[in-house]
């Protein structure tokens, strides 16, 4: 540091201490308190505080355990048919497209291959 820097140094550590002891009564009024409150701690909780969130677990447990149960068949399950055509069970689903579905087969047993 050069004279200049450190004379500039000293006159604004001086001015800025000035500044702090040159604070408003109700400034440093308001600084006591808030050191005072902050020195006490948090303030005491309720016992029951922790309890706040038991009624909520409640009703969603509740609320699942009544959704995973009105789900399950009323009945014997039966299993799907393992070799089930979907071609077959599309054209049961609309009469039409047996037609198609007998030509596709002419088709596939005369040989053609679409070339």
């Amino acid at each position: 540091m050069t004279i200049d820097e450190r004379e500039l140094t000293a006159r604004l550590s001086r001015v800025l201490d000035d500044e702090a002891t040159a604070r408003p009564d109700a400034v440093a009024e308001r600084l006591r308190r808030a050191r005072r409150a902050a020195l006490a701690g948090p303030p005491p909780r309720a016992a029951w505080s922790g309890l706040r969130f038991v009624p909520a677990a409640v009703c969603a447990t509740a609320i699942a355990g009544f959704v995973l149960f009105a789900e399950l068949p009323q009945g014997p399950a039966q299993p799907p048919a393992l070799f089930e055509d979907e071609l077959l069970s599309a054209a049961a689903a609309a009469p039409e497209l047996i037609a198609d579905l007998e030509f596709y087969e002419w088709l596939e047993a005369d040989g053609f291959h679409g070339g």
